[in-house]
């Protein structure tokens, strides 16, 4: 019977060499399984029947090489396996290449894993470092943007501030202006309201005085000498001074007026009593002054009544009113007379206008032993710089006149701010010695010429 060829891993059904043919079968199966990986039926089949025989053979099958272009992890030494109890089958030599080839796999796989992830992690902290840089330039450039802001807010709001400041400055400046103003009209007006006070009051006693002194008969004499005029009052000068001047004027002729009204009614009601017998004025003096037996005056008894009249005239003066003793009345009528006559050569529509020097002389002089005594006195104007407040303008000028030797203080303000004192003042004094003495105000004198002294102060008020 003729033979026929026989392949490795091919069986025909009627070979006659099936065991050797099986042998070579799968030999050849182990050799297709080791070169492609995959296990043949029969080991997957075996493997499948005795997993611990697996597991042993993978725990001591050796490490196999690594496929092309694959680095060999360095593995620390390996513990011998336990000995594990001996099954009833060994281990195949493909579960043990398969199981390196797993482990080689694994091993590679977390390389690369771990390599990725390293990798990975760099660029990504990379890219967190670069917008940090980024993040925090862009901070940066807003907090400049903000503090740039903040300035500019800051400049207009010191900008804002600054013309307020200067606009209330400015208006309270003005303001201070119109108050001085005012303040200084006030005082013309008192001032005025004073000298037309004294001038009514000088002719009215002029025009009594007139009656009283061309009176030859004792007992009229006697009679008018009681209706001697009240001195005014300047207390109600402050509420008066606030009037017009028309309404002061027609007050003051008033007064004039009456005052004459009353001198010619007591000159007639003593005309119309040739004996002067007047039984509601003169009670004592009528008794004394009765005619003797011939019809003629007792000469002894009316000189004894114009005795009496003149003493109860000085006894009233020494318990008058101060207001009247600052008028300097005394029983120099002559002086009195002779200055009330060289006054009436005036307008009467015209009321003289008297400064503050000449009326502050002018009352000293009439005075009993004072204004004649006194010194010349000496006007100085001290032209201060510095004040400000009202408050301390009064302040100065009271201090100014509590100089020794001063005797009277006026001020106006300046065409440039500055306020003018006008001193009165006696020879003796020396103002641009004086001034530095003052408290409170730092006061510098700056220059002195001509009557005029320039003082730079500073005011007190600004302090507080």
């Amino acid at each position: 019977m003729a033979t026929t060829d026989a392949r490795a891993g091919f069986r025909l059904p009627w070979s006659s060499e099936r065991q050797s043919t099986d042998h070579v079968g799968e030999s050849a199966d182990r050799d297709v399984a080791a070169a492609t990986g995959w296990p043949s039926e029969d080991t997957a089949q075996q493997d499948a029947a005795s997993p611990d025989a697996a597991v042993a053979t993978i725990a001591e099958a050796p490490a196999t090489d690594t496929g092309p272009g694959q680095a060999q992890p360095d593995r620390g030494p390996v513990e011998p396996a336990a000995p594990k109890p001996p099954t009833g089958k060994k281990p195949s030599k493909f579960m043990a290449d398969l199981t390196k080839a797993m482990q080689a796999a694994a091993e590679d796989a977390r390389t690369r894993a771990l390599a990725q992830l390293q990798s990975d992690a760099k660029t990504h902290v990379e890219a967190i470092h670069g917008r940090s840089a980024t993040d925090a330039a862009g901070l940066r450039r807003k907090a400049d943007d903000d503090v740039a802001t903040v300035r500019e807010w800051s400049k207009a709001e010191i900008a804002r501030i600054r013309e307020e400041t200067e606009t209330k400055i400015t208006e309270r400046k003005a303001g201070l202006e119109t108050q001085i103003e005012q303040h200084a009209a006030v005082i013309e007006r008192e001032i005025d309201a004073v000298q037309k006070t004294v001038a009514a009051f000088e002719e009215a006693m002029a025009a009594f005085f007139e009656r009283l002194l061309g009176e030859e008969d004792p007992s009229r004499f006697a009679t008018l000498a009681e209706n001697l005029p009240e001195p005014p009052s300047f207390d109600g000068l402050l509420a008066g001074a606030s009037d017009e001047d028309e309404g002061e004027a027609a007050v003051a002729n008033a007064t004039v007026v009456e005052v004459v009204e009353v001198v010619e009614a007591e000159g007639a009601t003593l005309e119309s009593n040739p004996g002067g017998a007047d039984d509601t004025t003169l009670d004592g003096d009528v008794d004394e002054t009765e005619p003797g037996p011939n019809g003629e005056l007792d000469r002894e008894s009316a000189f004894a009544a114009i005795q009496a009249t003149a003493q109860a005239a000085a006894n009233a003066e020494d318990a008058a009113d101060p207001r009247f003793a600052a008028l300097g009345l005394s029983p120099d009528y002559d002086a009195a007379e002779a200055e009330a006559l060289a006054d009436a050569g005036d307008s009467d529509e015209e009321i003289p206008e008297i400064g503050d020097d000449a009326l502050a002389a002018r009352i000293a002089g009439l005075v009993p032993g004072k204004g004649k005594t006194d010194e010349a006195a000496t006007s100085t104007q001290v032209v201060v710089v510095g004040l400000v407040s009202v408050a301390s303008i009064a302040s100065f000028k009271r201090h100014l006149g509590r100089l020794t030797g001063v005797q009277s203080v006026g001020v106006s303000s300046g065409p440039e701010g500055e306020f003018i004192f006008a001193v009165s003042h006696g020879a003796d004094v020396v103002v641009p010695d004086a001034i530095p003495s003052l408290p409170s105000f730092q006061a510098r004198v700056t220059g002195s010429a001509d009557g005029i002294v320039h003082v730079t102060a500073h005011d007190p008020e600004s302090d507080a």
